[in-house]
């Protein structure tokens, strides 16, 4: 059985979830905020549309989940498609 090695970089499902994590825990509790990304997998997957199946990437969601849930926060994830994201072509670069 061959094994792929370990990732020594986050993916980009990874990299969006511990932003997502920083960017909620700044709201104040009983806020709302829509947050856009261009990870349709990601978008889906919080939105309980896509199943996770790598439990790193299970483990981070459920931390996001529970800061929702515990600051009651009424948040919205949406997808925007990559050629219009601005912010991402700029944080990209």
């Amino acid at each position: 059985m061959i094994r792929r090695p370990p990732r020594s970089t986050p993916s980009n499902s990874s990299a969006a979830s511990d932003v997502y994590k920083r960017q909620l825990s700044m709201l104040e509790d009983n806020s709302s905020a829509i947050v856009y990304s261009d990870s349709q997998v990601v978008v889906n997957q919080l939105k309980h549309e896509y199943a996770i199946n790598r439990e790193h990437l299970r483990q981070s969601a459920l931390r996001i989940w529970n800061m929702i849930n515990e600051k009651n926060l009424d948040i919205r994830f949406e997808w925007i498609p990559r050629k219009q994201n601005k912010a991402g072509k700029i944080l990209g670069s």
